[in-house]
């Protein structure tokens, strides 16, 4: 896994829209694709319902899992990724909504067998691997892979 494999602000074409989007908001472009897929909407940057592999890639959409998928997991704090258009970025500032860039899809541990998932993902492998993971007394687990009306508002997600 590499820290960096791209720099900020080097700008790259968006495998979905063909937007030229700088590397410092790719997690942020990359996870409105992904919350149009998740909640089955048309997606307004591409014109069509995006489709993506059952657990996509927060910065190329590409697959996570099987051979060749882009890797996730932190280092020191940040993200650390073997995806081609991966950048460093401090998990816990990105784990918060803000005005600029209000995507919290960040790598999150599962807390039962300790492997990483970004977090629009996350709930996915919980019900796959540990279905009765909800009984298992996991709450703050649960309020930090909430993705909130405020976060989904501000990514232009509609109710």
């Amino acid at each position: 896994m590499t820290e960096t494999a791209v720099k900020a602000d080097q700008r790259l074409q968006c495998s979905l829209c063909n937007k030229k989007i700088a590397a410092a908001d790719r997690q942020n472009h990359m996870g409105k694709h992904i919350l149009f897929s998740l909640r089955r909407l048309k997606d307004p940057f591409t014109g069509y319902q995006s489709w993506f592999p059952e657990y996509p890639c927060g910065f190329c959409g590409g697959p996570t899992t099987g051979d060749g998928s882009c890797t996730i997991g932190i280092a020191s704090g940040k993200a650390a990724s073997s995806c081609p258009s991966a950048y460093s970025f401090v998990v816990s500032r990105a784990a918060t909504v803000s005005k600029s860039k209000p995507c919290t899809n960040v790598p999150i541990e599962c807390p039962l067998c300790h492997v990483f998932h970004w977090k629009y993902n996350i709930t996915r492998h919980m019900e796959e691997h540990h279905p009765a993971w909800k009984q298992q007394g996991l709450a703050a687990f649960i309020a930090k892979i909430d993705i909130s009306l405020e976060e989904q508002h501000a990514m232009q997600i509609p109710d």
